[in-house]
């Protein structure tokens, strides 16, 4: 009985932890992924593209959401903005989308 109990309180310990993402996974680096995926290119190193090739991301008025959604299937209205979500997971694309919201001022 007394095994049993301490099973019991290592498994409730351990999903405890585990539901913890932060516990047992780095957190990921969206600024590291920006610079990885080339995001600055067409919208600068801090959202703004020198060449106005792209949107700025200092002004825009896209949510994090509607961030999410344009880095994951690109844009319905610029062709030139392509899907990522075949190279990155959802959490690295959040983690990009949440670096860009850092440029709004």
């Amino acid at each position: 009985m007394k095994k049993l109990a301490f099973c019991l309180s290592l498994f409730v310990t351990f999903i405890l932890f585990a539901s913890n993402s932060n516990v047992f996974l780095d957190k990921i680096d969206g600024k590291a992924l920006y610079k990885e995926a080339n995001c600055a290119a067409c919208h600068g190193r801090k959202g703004k593209s020198m060449l106005k090739i792209a949107p700025s991301l200092r002004r825009s008025e896209l949510t994090l959401k509607q961030r999410i959604e344009v880095i994951t299937n690109g844009s319905e209205n610029d062709s030139t903005m392509l899907a990522f979500s075949s190279k990155y997971s959802k959490a690295e694309i959040k983690a990009i989308a949440d670096y860009t919201m850092t440029f709004i001022k």
